[in-house]
């Protein structure tokens, strides 16, 4: 489970969740565990072995770090929580005591130089800027830094348990002063000076393991735990009520991310649910294709977060476009113009369409026409009588949308051309004359004829009026 600090700037829930393009190659069956955007681009997530991965796309696609700093690692050293304080700053913790810091987005990474923990595992961590930060772990551990992560100082005062050293599963840190730490036995605590000294909460939820919390600000916030607890507090962590309804059943519910004091995501063993109302009222996102335990989520907005979990599973907020609208040929000389309508965008703007041709309808090849948001493309450098199919797909920063059927059409050199230049008409209907004027060299005087403008007279007429001229005359014509 994870604990992390998320920026509070978005405004409402997101509803549709898309698997990572690049996950599965990338990690493989890993089991994530910990997810965290430091913006809507630059995010880092972690998990067993030693796994660290980053994204720079929002999440769509995710690479291997260079260096995770652990050292030589083994099958048995996790990393369980990360926070990113920015795009570039972020701290990563896991067992045995172990604590990472980046300074670039996630693709290298240091040990800390002290962490004070000795060889407790550590589960979370929330940095709420690029220098401070709280982390937690087993054995009633709470630490914190002032320098990014590479020095780590005990809290004075952390309350005692009735049950014991219990472990810290999550924490989250509203401002730099406030933050809230939950764990196993229906442990809650707060604090109001930046993680040096904690406060045992007023309220109790008994002996539930709780496992993630999120505060949107000094005040608001939910904490998440086993048999689909879900509980909000506007108080900063002193005092929390049971959320109305959660729609996770008696599901574990291990991780959440309050993007604002209304709105929040939580990820479940099998399922994304969403609050509008400060976690009173939980709801099903409508279409997230998840079917294993994801393990945490972190969000930046409405349109842009992500969620991991179990067997390599890494999903973003939001999706690719719709499929274009049904798309139009017009046959050329070795080439063919296409036009189509813009699908829906799904709540990320459309910043490219691609465009792919086939003689095969089969094998495709992507046409080199540049990045372009326009609804028209054409196709050039086909051979003439040769029958070519073509598709499009819109993009967005979610991925490229699904190509529709197919379409088809040959390119032949007696097309009209495309340019509208050279498809000027000299022949298709006679010309008018609304002026003849017929010079006689032997002649003292012209010929002129005036004809209606409105109603010029057709050359192919009719129309005959003798003129006489004698051997050797030259006779000019003007019309």
């Amino acid at each position: 489970s994870l604990g992390f600090h998320v920026p509070s700037d978005a405004y409402a829930a997101v509803d549709t969740w898309t698997r990572s393009t690049t996950a599965y190659d990338v990690l493989g069956t890993t089991a994530m565990f910990g997810v965290s955007m430091g913006d809507a681009s630059n995010g880092v997530a972690v998990g067993t072995a030693g796994t660290i991965v980053y994204t720079t796309n929002g999440g769509v696609d995710w690479t291997a770090a260079n260096t995770t700093g652990m050292g030589t690692s083994s099958s048995r050293d996790n990393m369980y929580g990360v926070s990113m304080g920015d795009a570039n700053n972020g701290v990563a913790v896991g067992t045995y005591g172990k604590i990472v810091y980046t300074t670039n987005g996630g693709v290298d990474w240091s040990p800390a130089t002290t962490t004070s923990v000795g060889p407790s595992h550590m589960w979370a961590v929330s940095m709420i800027d690029a220098n401070n930060g709280v982390a937690v772990g087993g054995t009633k551990q709470i630490v914190y830094t002032t320098d990014g992560g590479d020095t780590w100082t005990d809290a004075t005062t952390v309350p005692e348990s009735n049950v014991g050293n219990v472990s810290f599963r999550g924490v989250s840190m509203g401002d730099a002063n406030n933050g809230v730490a939950v764990g196993y036995y229906g442990q809650i605590v707060y604090t109001t000076n930046g993680g040096v000294d904690w406060t045992t909460a007023t309220t109790s939820v008994g002996n539930t393991n709780m496992r993630g919390v999120s505060m949107s600000d000094a005040n608001n916030g939910v904490a998440v735990g086993d048999t689909g607890t879900i509980i909000f507090t506007t108080d900063g962590g002193d005092t929390w009520t049971d959320a109305t309804t959660t729609n996770v059943s008696t599901q574990t519910v291990y991780g959440v991310s309050m993007i604002d004091a209304s709105t929040g995501v939580a990820s479940v063993a099998s399922e994304i649910v969403y609050t509008t109302n400060g976690g009173v009222d939980w709801t099903e996102a409508s279409d997230d294709g998840i079917w294993q335990s994801m393990y945490a989520i972190s969000m930046i907005d409405a349109s842009t977060g992500a969620s991991v979990g179990y067997y390599g599973h890494m999903f973003f907020a939001g999706s690719a476009p719709s499929e274009v609208g049904t798309v139009s040929t017009t046959t050329g000389n070795t080439q063919v113009e296409l036009s189509w309508s813009a699908p829906s965008d799904n709540g990320s703007a459309i910043t490219d369409y691609i465009i792919q041709y086939s003689t095969d309808d089969s094998n495709w090849s992507t046409f080199a026409d540049g990045t372009s948001t326009g609804t028209t493309a054409t196709v050039t450098g086909l051979t003439n009588g040769t029958l070519y199919y073509f598709q499009v797909a819109a993009v967005n920063a979610n991925g490229t949308g699904t190509y529709p059927d197919s379409v088809s059409d040959t390119p032949s050199a007696d097309a009209p051309s495309t340019d509208p230049s050279k498809n000027k008409c000299y022949d298709c209907e006679p010309p008018k004359l609304t002026k003849v004027e017929i010079h006689i060299s032997s002649s003292p005087f012209d010929y002129v004829w005036n004809f209606d403008q409105d109603n010029p007279l057709t050359m192919l007429s009719n129309n005959i009026t003798p003129i006489t001229a004698n051997p050797g005359d030259e006779i000019e014509i003007t019309l």
